[in-house]
């Protein structure tokens, strides 16, 4: 490091890579959070080259992220970058220029837009041309064409086409008010505090060219990372607890409540269909009343005189006769017709 470029003071506050907030965040960035840290870390880089001192090892790793949104650089970095997200001079063992440092910050902000590196973004979508990648806009739509250009141009495979200043990136990409606001927020959520610890000693605070943020707007709602949903369990009371019982709010006025609105709305409800019937039994009488048949003179049949019941004769019914009995005595009964013979 050169001895233009110091720290302005050793780091007394925590924070985290950029790297980190990616596999946290789940992917890309807000654009208007990217855009800021890429503005800031290519202002930063813009002094140091003014005083010919090149990084020559940028990348997610070596930029960090302090808990109240500030933006710093590491300029000795433990951690490597990808091969192939390195400048193809750096792949070749050349050594360090400033454009190797316009390909690494536009390699960078390629993947705070689109959740992709440039090596993940190769096997995705179709080559350009022979050794070009797709632009930021084929994975992110939103982002602004500035930006979007003068990432595509850092990107080239030769020094020579590449933009001859780095801060020609922080002129395209200008984000937009309270970024930093909304970066604070998006460090304070819980999940990234275990992550959050001292800076490296040899990072420098990218804040001597901060834009003034505009007092006219409003900031904007905190971002939140996307999380799954969490089931908590509802405590379970005991039943034998009869102090929790007093303090705990009785149902009692609730059910009552339940209760009523069901009578009331049965009563309603029977009163409607008593309503419907009426109804319908005025309007059958009414057209009862209208029917031609209805008022049509009735017509009397005359009564029908009962036939007589069959005469039934009843069966004769004979009298047995009378045995004749044996005359016991034969000989005096003959006696006594001779006698009336002579008489």
């Amino acid at each position: 490091m050169s001895s233009s470029v110091k720290p302005q003071s050793i780091p007394a506050t925590m924070g985290l890579p950029v790297s980190e907030l990616l596999v946290g965040h789940l992917g890309r960035l807000p654009v208007e959070v990217a855009l800021g840290i890429v503005q800031r870390a290519a202002l930063l880089l813009q002094h140091a080259h003014d005083a010919g001192v090149v990084h020559g090892a940028l990348s997610p790793h070596a930029i960090w992220l302090s808990a109240r949104g500030e933006v710093w650089l590491e300029w000795h970095p433990q951690r490597s970058p990808v091969h192939r997200s390195l400048p193809p001079e750096l792949r070749q063992a050349e050594e360090p220029r400033i454009a190797s440092d316009v390909y690494a910050l536009a390699a960078v902000a390629y993947e705070l837009l689109t959740g992709l590196s440039i090596s993940r973004a190769w096997a995705k979508a179709p080559l350009v041309h022979l050794q070009d990648v797709a632009s930021v806009k084929h994975f992110n739509p939103v982002v602004p064409s500035t930006a979007d250009t003068i990432i595509t141009l850092a990107l080239a495979r030769h020094p020579s086409d590449r933009p001859s200043r780095i801060d020609s990136i922080a002129g395209a990409c200008e984000p937009a008010p309270y970024w930093e606001q909304t970066l604070a927020a998006m460090i304070a959520d819980p999940f990234f505090s275990p992550a959050l610890r001292d800076l490296p000693v040899t990072c420098e605070r990218a804040a001597f060219a901060a834009p003034a943020p505009a007092p006219s707007l409003p900031p904007p709602a905190p971002l939140q990372r996307p999380s799954p949903p969490r089931l908590v369990a509802a405590p379970v009371a005991p039943a034998n607890d009869d102090d929790e019982d007093e303090d705990r709010p009785s149902s009692t006025p609730l059910i009552k409540i339940m209760i009523a609105t069901v009578i009331a709305a049965a009563a309603s409800l029977a009163l409607c269909l008593g309503a419907s019937r009426l109804g319908a039994d005025a309007g059958g009488r009414a057209a009862q009343a209208s029917h031609p048949l209805v008022n049509a003179p009735k017509v009397v049949a005359a009564p029908v005189a009962p036939a007589p019941p069959p005469v039934v004769e009843a069966p004769k019914v004979e009298k047995p006769k009378a045995k004749v009995k044996a005359d016991r005595h034969p000989g005096k009964r003959h006696g006594s017709k001779t006698k009336r013979k002579s008489r």
